[in-house]
């Protein structure tokens, strides 16, 4: 087209082009924006900030979206919707996410198989992997008794090292021992040579500890967690029963698992809050769900030494290596890129731990999840554990899963929708985002027990006063 750049005909087909190829939205505080398709980059949108209202005037004038639609997003626009949107602004940005994407795409959704029935602590396997620690507070033997308090009938395996000590009163705690052979691999460093840290990457012998181990669990639903873990109440079952329930759909184009799998949050890194690095990670200090699933993560592979020693043997590759590391990927994002090359997903994965080149990345990152996976904080799983990551920022956040959800799978899901209303308003009122999630959470899964019913209504009294 032979026209100029302030050309009026220019400007006609530029607009025509964003009526009928983008979904537009304002930018969300979360930083969740809709894909017009399963993973499509929704640049407009993302990249340029596109005025929302200057976006549906154009679909009303090239005639893309129904007149009908139009009009009453633009009455969304006005004064009342304002007004809500300064108090409750994500939540309003889920509903607006929801309701421009379903005049583009109908997803295909199905419900997960048995998700009515609760898992009970009879058909549940406990499966504490690692080391044998005796000293501090947060050992194997507090881990082991945790187990026998809280969740009594649950069979226990104690999956260690062949050149551990078991002593007898640990043995006594275990329905299970089984001693994994430690094979005298080559040590592989995590780090380069000139970095100050000397750990050992030890993922190979990970995988090959828990997949024999998993073997060895005879029951539907397996927990598999680090021995480092201490369970403080029996919340567990509550959280996993109760949200497997509401999340009961996925989208089969990115099915993995038979049933979401709960993973802890740590490690899990939210793409959108590291600028694309670290994207597509599975964490696996703490899983619970069927054993079958488990086994799909832990299926016995080996990383190569292409991987596990690519800086080293490349030195000057053009990949970024900002920490230093040996690996092209970090761990949790190995246990990722194999469950997608085994389930023969075609969706796009990071070239390397830093790969930040492609917004594509994280939207598919965050469609396999909205279809598998259930995540929960160490309080939302009831455990004690090593280490200060929980309050992390890059980690994925668990209202954060729930709003790819209604945008990946399930749009008009009432109870999250309610959820998120109600966790966002008291997010405006409460000192921490942590405090309005706990008091909604044990509202939802005990109500009246504790008096946490009493908590919750008081805060919801304070945000109507607000």
């Amino acid at each position: 087209m032979n026209v100029t750049d302030d050309s009026s005909q220019l400007r006609r087909e530029y607009e025509k082009f964003l009526a009928n190829n983008f979904v537009c939205v304002e930018f969300p505080i979360s930083k969740v924006v809709l894909p017009k398709a399963l993973y499509i980059n929704n640049s407009a949108a993302y990249k340029y900030n596109a005025s929302y209202g200057d976006w549906l005037k154009l679909c009303r004038k090239y005639r893309t979206l129904d007149n009908v639609v139009v009009k009453r997003e633009l009455a969304y626009l006005g004064m009342n919707y304002k007004l809500k949107y300064k108090v409750n602004p994500d939540y309003f940005n889920i509903l607006k996410w929801s309701s421009v994407v379903r005049n583009y795409k109908n997803t295909v959704t199905e419900e997960f198989a048995d998700v009515l029935d609760d898992v009970r602590a009879e058909e549940l396997t406990f499966l504490v992997t690692g080391g044998i620690e005796v000293s501090g507070e947060l050992n194997t033997i507090a881990c082991l008794y945790s187990i026998k308090r809280f969740f009594p009938g649950a069979s226990i395996i104690l999956g260690t090292w062949d050149d551990e000590t078991v002593p007898s009163h640990i043995k006594k705690l275990c329905d299970k021992i089984c001693f994994v052979e430690k094979k005298k691999s080559p040590r592989v460093s995590i780090h380069l040579g000139d970095s100050d840290d000397d750990e050992i990457n030890d993922i190979n012998m990970v995988q090959s500890l828990n997949s024999t181990a998993l073997k060895m669990v005879k029951t539907k639903y397996c927990v598999k967690m680090e021995s480092c873990h201490v369970f403080k109440n029996s919340t567990l079952l509550d959280f996993y029963n109760y949200w497997k329930k509401i999340m009961d759909s996925y989208n089969p184009e990115y099915k993995i698992f038979d049933e979401r799998v709960l993973f802890i949050n740590e490690r899990m890194y939210d793409g959108r809050n590291t600028d694309g690095k670290l994207v597509g990670a599975i964490p696996d200090s703490f899983q619970m769900g069927r054993t079958s699933d488990l086994m799909k993560i832990w299926d016995g592979h080996a990383e190569t030494d292409s991987v596990l020693k690519y800086y080293s043997t490349f030195p000057n590759t053009k990949y970024s290596n900002s920490e230093k590391y040996n690996s092209l990927y970090i761990r949790e994002q190995c246990h990722y890129i194999n469950l997608i090359r085994n389930a023969n997903k075609k969706v796009p994965v990071p070239r390397w731990y830093e790969d930040d080149g492609s917004f594509e990345n994280i939207l598919a990152y965050e469609a396999v999840l909205s279809s598998n996976a259930m995540i929960g904080s160490s309080d939302d799983l009831g455990i004690m554990k090593k280490g200060g990551f929980t309050e992390d920022k890059r980690f994925m956040g668990f209202e954060t899963l729930l709003g790819l959800y209604i945008v990946n799978v399930d749009r008009d899901n009432k109870e999250i929708h309610e959820y998120l209303k109600n966790y966002y308003s008291a997010s405006a009122v409460c000192k921490k985002d942590k405090e309005a999630h706990s008091t909604l959470m044990k509202a939802l899964l005990y109500g009246d027990r504790y008096g946490y019913d009493k908590k919750y209504c008081a805060l919801m009294k304070k945000i109507g006063q607000v």
